[in-house]
């Protein structure tokens, strides 16, 4: 019989925390847009006389 080969775990390297700093960041930036948007869409809709559908396609960008 012989043994199943063993995977060794390493610890993270620097590249891989600055690749999940990036995504993290853009995830970030993401959430932060969203926010914005739905906290400044009222106002948005009252200024511009916009219907639902206007007021939904705002939002979607």
């Amino acid at each position: 019989m012989t043994a199943a080969p063993t995977v060794q775990e390493s610890a993270p390297t620097r590249r891989e925390w600055l690749g999940l700093a990036v995504l993290f960041v853009g995830l970030g930036l993401i959430v932060l847009d969203g926010t914005s948007i739905g906290v400044a869409l009222p106002t948005i809709i009252g200024d511009l006389h916009l219907d639902l559908t206007d007021a939904q396609w705002v939002n979607s960008l």
